[in-house]
């Protein structure tokens, strides 16, 4: 189901993204990056028996986690590419990090996307680079993994937390290389402001 692999690798980006950032050899080809990202979800996603393939938002979560195989028997290609590219150090940190990227996956799937209460329905086109016909994917403007500190430390009112951009995956990938989900919850938490940054600006010329 392609909605269902684009969620998997959404889930998949950040993890790979901030892990390549801090990196001995951090990867600077975003184009490579991107493909990349792309083998990795098509291993991923091969991997997953087919319930878990298609998970659906009528589901409940507690009915896949137990269907996620065991992660010793994670396809020798995924664990070699992570290693090798120094995103983790060694295999149990590859089944540390797939597992919570698969935990985020079955979370998606099994959630209604948002809608962003300042852009109404979902958009056609890319926010930043306004493209169409781009596959377009929500991004979570402030970070799920980041909503107990923002609530905790007041950055933003809770009603704020569900707000979500539709981006291309180029600009998706971009917005998540340029900072951590932190800063991103904290500086750069509307298209706005995203696009007031440099390097996303640069994206959008180089293109």
């Amino acid at each position: 189901m392609e909605t269902n692999y684009a969620l998997l690798r959404e889930s998949l980006t950040p993890a790979i993204l901030q892990k390549s950032i801090l990196s001995p050899n951090p990867a600077t080809d975003l184009e490579d990056l991107s493909d990349f990202l792309d083998y990795l979800t098509q291993e991923l996603y091969t991997f997953l028996p087919p319930p878990l393939q298609t998970a659906t938002p009528l589901s409940t979560t507690t009915l896949y986690h137990p269907l996620i195989p065991p992660l010793s028997t994670l396809p020798p290609s995924i664990t070699e590419s992570l290693t090798n590219y120094d995103i983790v150090p060694d295999t149990d940190d590859v089944e540390k990090l797939i597992s919570r990227v698969l935990s985020e996956y079955i979370d998606a799937a099994c959630t209604p996307p948002p809608e962003w209460t300042g852009a109404g329905s979902r958009n056609d086109a890319c926010e930043i680079c306004e493209r169409v016909g781009v596959g377009i994917t929500y991004h979570h403007l402030i970070p799920k993994s980041t909503h107990a500190k923002v609530i905790k430390r007041k950055w933003h009112p809770e009603v704020m937390l569900d707000s979500v951009a539709w981006l291309c995956r180029p600009c998706h990938s971009t917005v998540h290389r340029c900072a951590s989900n932190e800063v991103l919850a904290r500086e750069y938490y509307t298209v706005a402001l995203l696009l007031e940054r440099e390097d996303i600006q640069r994206g959008l010329k180089n293109r």
